[in-house]
């Protein structure tokens, strides 16, 4: 049996050109065993890659690991799970079975238990059954070797990846223990960090993830994701200048490397309307144009520019902002931003008064909630509820307040059934906020108190919830 080598890194040489010599990207103990030097850096750069979400880099990283040790069969375990996405419900299959299927014996059992673990991850099976089945494998490996950090740190995104993008919070709890207690124990660890904010990133829990979110951004500065990563916290408290800086260093970043900028930018343009800044998020929205309009052909571009504009004409209320071109063909985009490119056009039919053209598009909204390709777990029902929300807007256009009211409560109620979503709200005119604001206008100023309070609970400090809400007289 070859000896175990310990690996203890925390700047690596980048594998591209970013202008600087070296990324920053934390700091992780894994015991492998020897590789060649050259293979051995790859690896390592590769395990930070991994826990940092630039899965594309990774992927890379331990690519190379392979070419330059074929007998390294770690490598061919990164190369697998650089195929996994667990958070955002995402994997390449047949990539992954394809590295697997050329791994060498692993030369310690240790090791052999990692490359079981991920053969169930790619194994037999529809992708929930697998998720399972390898979250199952990463805790008899967590328990067989529980100083094994990396072990651990897997384990807990194992379990968030068992939900199906979705959130159940027994689970998620589960996984934030494990990854706050790495944390506490290896400060500077990327995939503790990490897996901490991911595990808390909803109001109720989001205080357990501040410390993790102020250090993160630290531990992996040269991550976009990392960078971004720390505005789950800060969305989750209404920090809007935090959640700003995050996303405006996250977007720099992404830019410089290609990765992970247009989901920064979405987040950026959203916590700019949530702090008053409606011409900074029109400027990230004209960036986006700009961009989707030098590559028309990225639908990562047009999945963004929907989100963005449709999020912009509810902050800012100018309906008469047309949407770009490039969102009148909308059918490959995800079933969730089908819906929000579908309501924004029907608001702006009822800002015109053409009652007809909004039933529409609520009608497609239904069909699409019938019909459409699930990505996440909640996709179905926050297309319903996005329907259900245009339908009420409808009804308040045409006079029939109580109608309106009785179908934003019921929007409401299918909202309140389905997995906590985090991020900038989706629908991107929230129900409670819609409901809140519709017993205002019907004179239940005390009804609609407690339902901008409830609102607030869910988007905290969310500007238009905290401008409409009437005064109380409670402390």
């Amino acid at each position: 049996m070859r000896a175990l080598s310990l690996l203890l890194f925390t700047v690596l040489l980048a594998p591209h050109a970013t202008g600087q010599a070296t990324d920053v990207l934390g700091s992780v103990q894994f015991e492998t065993s020897p590789a060649s030097p050259e293979a051995m850096e790859a690896f390592e750069q590769g395990v930070l890659l991994l826990h940092n979400f630039e899965f594309r880099d990774a992927q890379a990283a331990f690519s190379q690991a392979r070419e330059l040790d074929p007998d390294f069969a770690m490598a061919y375990w990164g190369g697998a799970m650089a195929n996994n996405m667990p958070v955002w419900n995402t994997q390449d299959l047949d990539a992954a079975r394809a590295i697997l299927a050329e791994a060498p014996p692993a030369p310690t059992e240790r090791e052999a238990a990692y490359l079981d673990a991920v053969r169930q991850l790619f194994g037999e099976g529809d992708k929930k059954e697998r998720d399972r089945r390898y979250a199952e494998a990463m805790r008899a490996l967590h328990e067989a070797y529980p100083e094994d950090d990396e072990a651990q740190a897997f384990y807990a995104l194992a379990l968030l990846g068992t939900e199906g993008g979705t959130r159940n919070f027994r689970t998620y709890m589960r996984a934030g223990a494990l990854a706050l207690d790495l944390f506490e124990r290896n400060p500077k660890h990327p995939g503790a960090a990490h897996y901490v904010i991911h595990s808390f990133d909803d109001p109720i829990h989001a205080p357990l993830g501040l410390e993790a979110a102020h250090a993160y951004a630290v531990i992996a500065s040269d991550a976009p994701h990392a960078l971004h990563m720390p505005s789950h916290i800060f969305m989750a408290l209404g920090m809007w200048e935090e959640s700003a800086a995050s996303n405006e260093a996250s977007a720099a970043a992404g830019l410089r490397r290609d990765s992970g900028w247009h989901h920064a930018t979405y987040w950026l343009a959203y916590t700019y309307t949530q702090q008053g800044r409606l011409d900074d998020a029109l400027a990230q929205i004209e960036q986006m144009v700009a961009r989707t309009e030098a590559d028309p052909d990225s639908r990562m571009n047009r999945h963004h520019l929907a989100l963005m504009q449709a999020s912009y004409l509810v902050e800012s209320g100018e309906w008469w902002i047309p949407l770009h071109p490039s969102l009148d063909e909308i059918d490959d985009l995800r079933m969730t931003t089908q819906a929000q490119v579908h309501f924004a056009r029907g608001m702006k039919a009822l800002d015109a008064g053409r009652l007809a053209a909004a039933d529409s598009h609520i009608t497609h909204i239904e069909q699409l909630a019938e019909e459409g390709t699930v990505r996440y777990g909640s996709d179905r029902g926050l297309t319903r509820v996005t329907a259900m929300v245009l339908d009420a807007q409808r009804h308040r256009a045409a006079g029939d307040t109580l109608a309106a009211i009785e179908l934003a409560g019921q929007a409401v109620e299918v909202y309140e059934s389905l997995a906590f979503e985090f991020g900038p709200p989706v629908p991107v005119k929230p129900a409670h906020e819609l409901y809140a604001d519709l017993l205002l206008e019907a004179g239940r100023s005390e009804e609609a108190a407690e339902a901008y309070r409830v609102s607030l609970e869910r988007m905290p400090k969310r500007r238009l919830s905290q401008i409409n809400a009437p005064a109380t007289d409670a402390p």
